[in-house]
């Protein structure tokens, strides 16, 4: 797991890359211990795309590619 300390932004997505090389529940595990609280989840099982809606914001991990990224 690679975690961005400089903002560096997605090519596809356009938004701020925040992990890189991570699995699914690495990702939530990092956003549990950041201590933000995740309200929703909305996931597209067959592109590999989760949604999450939180307190801090909208992150989005992408299965395929292994990353999460923020808007």
């Amino acid at each position: 797991m690679k975690k961005f300390t400089v903002c560096c932004v997605d090519v596809k997505t356009h938004m701020e890359m925040v992990l890189a090389e991570v699995s699914y529940n690495s990702a939530c595990w990092y956003l549990e211990s950041q201590g933000i609280k995740t309200e929703k989840v909305v996931s597209d099982c067959k592109k590999g795309i989760y949604v999450f809606v939180t307190d801090m914001g909208v992150f989005l991990y992408d299965e395929r590619r292994e990353i999460l990224v923020r808007d």
